[in-house]
């Protein structure tokens, strides 16, 4: 069996795991997924600087991929919180601004963005 059908049959015990579990994963924390990137060969690692677990797999290409995984297949608990938004800078206040380029990118204005603009 390679990758590839491991990486499916994974994705399918996750979808059946999570439609059929009716554990509350506020009450009961869930160890199955720390165990199963500690075995060595499997699909499932854990990424340290994310605080996520992914399926890691090959692609037809010969590049590798990999799905994050937001429930445990074994229980349906919830995964750790990812940790990923805190990789990346916030914009603040100050530098929120836009840049208006006329056809030959030379600028045409500068401002700040109207808060009624903002998502």
């Amino acid at each position: 069996m390679n990758n590839r059908h491991q990486c499916i049959i994974a994705l399918i015990m996750i979808s059946i795991c999570i439609s059929l579990s009716s554990v509350n994963s506020s009450e009961i924390p869930c160890t199955d997924l720390q165990k199963y990137a500690a075995e060595k060969g499997s699909p499932i690692v854990y990424d340290e600087e994310t605080n996520e677990y992914h399926i890691k797999y090959k692609q037809e290409n010969g590049g590798e991929a990999s799905i994050i995984i937001r429930y445990c297949p074994s229980c349906g608990a919830e995964a750790p919180k990812s940790i990923r938004e805190n990789l990346f800078c916030k914009v603040s206040e100050a530098e929120n601004v836009w840049v208006e380029l006329n056809n030959d990118n030379t600028i045409h204005g500068i401002g700040i963005v109207p808060k009624e603009k903002k998502q």
